[in-house]
């Protein structure tokens, strides 16, 4: 395979793995990474294959050739990257060559008595296999912890859900783990390889300062006590898996002489330093659980958030004081963002829910939901708090995760690393799925990972932020239960026109928010001891803070979304889908238009809205659409807000493949905004007098026939014109 092919496959752009490619070499020339590293990265896809240096610059050469012919951003690193690998394969080889020549010329200045070792290995294992875990041991593998039958990694105060069957000893570390900037490898490797280099050191320097005499009388009688002391007290007791001590005796006049100790690493390990710590982050995944018995802590559960350092955790937020959220004041740059969004009332609920964000003791198992029309800055609120808060806290989850099919769509995102789940565009039904439901609600769910174990996520305390310009559908109790709902209006507050000077305040203003959010949250009179806020239409609130007395549940969210103008055009009660209304959309859909598949067809909003009207006089179903009366015989279709008929009926015409769309046209030198429906026309076969007669009565009498009907009404036209005429029945 070669690069391109590679790159392709991978669905990498050239120049972003030429950019790469280069960092790489670059890294390695400021000796900020090993060649032997370097090698094994560039050629981990060649599927194992063991390449020679000179057959391995040929390769890197055919890379760039192709690369080259792609991309002319790759052209001025090109010659630095081939000149680099030529300056490093010379390199090797002069090294091979002189230690080589240098070996020679040690052994022919040797005087020929000490030409002659003999290596023994040392039983020091026998009395240390048993031995438990010193306070070396807890300093190597401090940064893992176990939970459950799972392992984390914790590093810079976070921690990282490791996929490990502790049942086959081993971590599961694959090439994505390799391959990221900031990667779990990087981190291990951060961590650990100092802490190795320097007990090698110190075993190296302890061997190095016995006294050989003592210690050769003490060897005779069978004993290697001095050296076992060392594995117990100055190095990690688990290093007796990692290496092994040979005692080097030489031959002085036939005599043998104890002269040195050799550290040798075991077979299956290889060579280990700090440059090539890749052997020894190998070793320790095949052999995790032998490496670490009985050093590592433990704690009953996987914390992604805390408020404290008691649980390592993925991500650790300090509430504020009690001072600091008791005077905390709405900063004048959010203020200005936010005021505009919606009403006191509604904006509570936004604040309470980010002050429940921070409290890890909260577990109230509600969403915030965020809907209108668009344009209003909700998806810059999220942008910015996902500056605000840690990074892995937040994240963002589509809603095809959530489908029962999608098998890795939840691991694939990490969710069980964010505090905060962020489902842009919601579309109103995701979450009623059984793995929806599940994650809600606070139940465990089972994420499957693809070559991996699979990873037990503890739903209990995440919250979720849903924005969403469709409606939502309440149809469960449950899930009115579970929803915040806040509807956005549109305003002159909107990205656009924020500078970002002004969006960069917001950021700097963050933290003294979330303050404002917290007192909010620890204050508001509708919030329960156990977290959860209580949704109540206005009337019913007013009530409640005057009486402290609650409505039946049910009842009370029933009219919470019902009886709420504020919210009821974007939440309602119901599912049009199990309407009767439903098929009748259907009928007159299929009745007045075609559908062509074709975006060049389309029809001016108000165009259909004359024809829905047109049918629904025809045939009597004024109800259907909710028409309104505005003349003697005319109508007008109710179109304002979510839940309404029309709404409805726009709901259906999304199972087909029509679009409904909002577009800008130039009119009257305004720039006016046009609804329209693309990918349809007018029925071929539709005829309005034929279509609509046989349902049409006069005076109770039902007329049968076009022609009759117009003849007793003295009316003389053509068909294709007849309701043009100005009929008076």
């Amino acid at each position: 395979m070669n690069y391109t092919e590679y790159l392709k496959n991978k669905n990498i752009t050239i120049s972003t793995s030429a950019l790469k490619l280069k960092r790489m070499l670059e890294a390695y020339k400021k000796d900020q990474c090993h060649f032997t590293t370097t090698f094994k990265n560039l050629a981990a896809f060649e599927n194992g294959n063991k390449l020679e240096p000179a057959d391995f610059l040929t390769m890197i050469i055919d890379w760039l050739d192709s690369i080259k012919e792609l991309d002319n951003s790759v052209k001025n690193c090109y010659d630095l990257i081939i000149n680099l690998f030529t300056d490093v394969i010379k390199f090797k080889e002069e090294a091979k060559a002189r230690i080589k020549l240098e070996k020679v010329d040690d052994t022919l200045n040797k005087p020929d008595y000490i030409k002659s070792h003999e290596y023994e290995d040392v039983s020091i294992f026998e009395t240390v296999l048993n031995c438990k875990p010193n306070e070396h041991d807890r300093l190597l593998y401090k940064n893992f912890i176990i939970v459950g039958e799972q392992v984390a990694y914790c590093h810079d105060d976070s921690i990282t859900m490791i996929n490990t069957d502790l049942k086959n000893e081993r971590l599961e570390i694959g090439l994505s783990d390799y391959s990221k900037d900031d990667s779990l490898y990087d981190k291990i490797c951060k961590d650990l390889a100092p802490l190795y280099e320097k007990y090698m050191n110190i075993l190296k320097s302890k061997l190095a300062e016995l006294d050989m005499e003592s210690l050769e009388l003490s060897i005779q009688e069978g004993s290697y006590g001095v050296i076992e002391d060392i594995f117990l007290k100055d190095v990690p007791t688990s290093f007796r898996h990692i290496v092994k001590v040979k005692s080097c005796w030489k031959y002085v006049d036939k005599t043998k002489f104890l002269d040195k100790f050799v550290i040798k690493p075991l077979k299956s390990f290889g060579e280990m330093n700090t440059l090539e710590f890749t052997e020894f982050l190998n070793f320790l995944t095949r052999h995790f659980k032998k490496l670490t018995a009985g050093c590592l802590d433990k704690q009953d559960k996987y914390y992604n958030w805390s408020n404290d350092f008691e649980h390592k955790s993925v991500s650790t937020w300090i509430l504020p004081t009690e001072d600091e959220w008791k005077n905390a004041q709405m900063p004048e740059c959010w203020d200005k963002f936010l005021t505009p969004k919606a009403s006191p009332r509604l904006m509570q609920r936004v604040y309470y829910y980010l002050g429940a964000i921070q409290d890890a003791h909260n577990y109230a198992q509600q969403a915030l939901v965020i809907s209108d029309e668009g344009s209003t800055g909700k998806g810059t609120l999220l942008r910015i708090l996902k500056d605000i808060f840690p990074k892995k806290s937040i994240g963002d989850v589509s809603c095809s995760s959530f489908d029962d099919n999608n098998s890795f769509g939840l691991s694939n995102n990490n969710v069980y690393d964010n505090h905060i789940i962020c489902i842009s565009e919601y579309d109103g039904k995701s979450l009623c799925s059984n793995k929806g439901k599940a994650a809600i609600g606070g139940d465990t769910l089972t994420l499957d990972v693809k070559n991996r174990h699979s990873i037990e996520w503890n739903t209990y305390g995440t919250k979720f932020i849903l924005t969403t310009n469709e409606g939502c559908s309440l149809k469960e109790h449950s899930y009115r239960r579970r929803f915040i709902p806040v509807s956005f209006k549109a305003s002159h507050v909107m990205l656009d026109n924020f500078t970002e000077d002004e969006l960069d305040e917001l950021k700097k203003e963050g933290r003294n928010f979330l303050n404002y959010c917290y007192k909010v949250y620890k204050t508001c009179p509708l919030g329960t001891k156990n977290g959860t806020y209580l949704v109540m239409s206005p009337d019913m609130e007013q009530e409640y803070l005057k009486t402290g007395k609650l409505e039946d549940d049910i009842q009370r969210l029933i009219h919470a979304y019902t009886r709420d103008d504020e919210i009821s055009e974007y939440f309602y009660i119901g599912d049009y889908t199990d309407s009767e209304d439903y098929i009748e959309f259907e009928e007159i859909f299929n009745t007045l238009f075609d559908v062509t598949d074709n975006d060049a067809d389309e029809l001016d909003a108000r165009k259909v809205k004359e024809l829905i009207i047109e049918y629904c006089k025809a045939n009597k179903q004024i109800s259907l659409f909710d028409l309104k009366k505005t003349g003697i015989d005319t109508y007008e279709i109710n179109t304002r807000g979510k839940g309404t008929q029309w709404w409805k009926f726009l709901q259906y015409v999304k199972t087909t493949s029509c679009k409904y769309k909002t577009t800008t046209q130039l009119i009257n030198g305004k720039l006016t905004k046009v609804k329209k429906f693309i990918g349809i026309r007018l029925a071929s076969n539709y005829n309005s007098a034929s279509t609509f007669i046989d349902n049409i009565t006069t005076n109770d009498k039902e007329i049968d026939d076009a022609d009759s009907f117009f003849k007793e009404l003295g009316v003389e036209c053509d068909a294709a014109h007849r309701f043009d005429a100005d009929v008076q029945y």
